[in-house]
């Protein structure tokens, strides 16, 4: 049977696609069990059943993997707060988003030692990825303008102030789990109750925005915003895969 060129070439797309899935998912079991410092690229040809060589045909470094790893775990993320606002607007509530995203932090190992920079997962990426640089929420200036736009943060305290205060606030919260131990360790529950107490008294106005306008101009607003988010980590993740070879140059 013949197959026209564009067959074979949507056939070759298919077949890419699948094996970069495959890699992906070796590398993240590889980082979870060893760390970023102690796998070889060797190491996840094996675990992912393909030669080195593949794997260079998709990216071209180890610090790109596992920068693709990184940010599609953001992607992931953002996906499901996203969806959070659909099940339910009331959800766009500064302590219900942030809850949320405590509870899904925590459920997810990967997404613990993003948020929390372990070095110990991640080694040297810690400090030389770019993704590791920059906050998990964007600009945190503009993080905290669409917030106070919103009217889901107070406006009486400078916004420079605040963004300080988020941050240093989720950081904390983000931070002191690992390093408790034994009797000192809290339930995720009572996490989130002190979070809960925390955002309410720090940053939310004493008159929340009703129902209605949750539903009709807020949480849309939000899922936009994160939607943008979630594009930008997309198109980094575009930029560290290797563009698919030109099938006429494949043949030369």
């Amino acid at each position: 049977m013949h197959m026209t060129n564009s067959a074979i070439t949507g056939d070759t797309a298919v077949m890419r696609q699948a094996r970069g899935e495959q890699i992906l998912a070796a590398a993240v079991a590889l980082l979870l069990e060893h760390g970023y410092r102690r796998i070889t690229m060797e190491d996840v040809a094996v675990r992912s059943g393909v030669g080195t060589g593949t794997i260079y045909l998709h990216w071209k470094s180890k610090q790109t993997l596992f920068e693709t790893v990184l940010l599609r775990e953001l992607v992931a993320i953002w996906g499901e707060l996203v969806q959070l606002l659909n099940d339910d607007p009331a959800n766009a509530l500064l302590h219900r988003f942030l809850s949320h995203l405590l509870r899904a932090v925590q459920d997810r190992p990967l997404a613990q030692a993003l948020f929390t920079r372990d070095s110990s997962l991640l080694g040297k990426l810690v400090q030389q990825s770019t993704i590791l640089q920059t906050q998990p929420f964007g600009s945190s200036s503009a993080l905290i303008t669409t917030l106070r736009d919103l009217g889901l943060m107070r406006t009486d305290l400078p916004p420079a102030v605040q963004a300080y205060a988020f941050s240093a606030i989720w950081a904390g919260f983000s931070l002191v789990d690992p390093l408790l131990a034994g009797t000192d360790h809290t339930p995720i529950d009572l996490q989130i109750a002190a979070l809960t107490l925390t955002i309410r008294r720090t940053f939310e106005p004493e008159y929340p925005p009703d129902t209605a306008i949750l539903q009709a101009q807020i949480a849309p607003a939000l899922q936009q915003f994160l939607s943008q988010t979630q594009a930008i980590f997309m198109q980094q993740i575009q930029a560290r895969m290797l563009a698919v070879p030109n099938r006429d140059d494949q043949l030369r």
